[in-house]
């Protein structure tokens, strides 16, 4: 027998505290479900959490005023939850004009400027080609997962003061689970 043919992704979204999926037993009762962080529960608590892809473009417009101006890429999870990064591609996307003022980084942070991912500006924002960086850093900060929890994902620019003169864009790619800190 052949494999069907799929025509068609389905997408679902749920509100925060909405069960994503259910799974009944024979008798109809919920035996097990998954949440709308994507976390296991009942007979389902011990399936690894679902991985989430997120794609984010940032505008040369948000770029040229990061400094003081973070952009929220994903926001808090909720409390007794944390985002656990996988990986990740930064892409610069070259236009007409690279960027000057090029010192500090650009840099996607959790909380309280805490790292993920950093790329220098120089060699990286003032190029006339495209650029990438994949991969990130392991989270730089205190250990204890409190620091974590609820905690929001921001690009920022480390500069004191804002790039200049360019207009390409930024593509972020970043592939995460929501795990309890509890």
């Amino acid at each position: 027998m052949a494999a069907p043919t799929l025509t068609a992704q389905n997408t679902w979204t749920t509100n925060p505290g909405e069960d994503f999926l259910q799974l009944q037993g024979q008798g109809g009762g919920t035996v097990g479900w998954i949440d709308s962080t994507g976390a296991g529960q009942g007979a389902l608590a011990s399936v690894p959490p679902i991985i989430f892809k997120l794609t984010q473009n940032f505008t040369s417009a948000q770029i040229l005023n990061l400094v003081g101006n973070p952009v929220n890429i994903l926001p808090a999870p909720g409390v007794g939850f944390m985002y656990q990064i996988f990986n990740s591609l930064l892409l610069y996307k070259f236009n007409t004009t690279a960027y000057s003022n090029t010192g500090g980084a650009i840099q996607v942070a959790v909380s309280a400027g805490t790292l993920w991912i950093s790329q220098n500006n120089a060699g990286f924002m003032d190029q006339t080609t495209n650029k990438f960086k994949l991969g990130g850093n392991a989270l730089t900060g205190p250990t204890s997962t409190s620091f974590f929890d609820n905690a929001s994902m921001n690009l920022i620019n480390t500069n004191g003061s804002n790039l200049t003169l360019g207009d390409s864009t930024l593509e972020l790619i970043i592939w995460y689970v929501i795990i309890p800190t509890k």
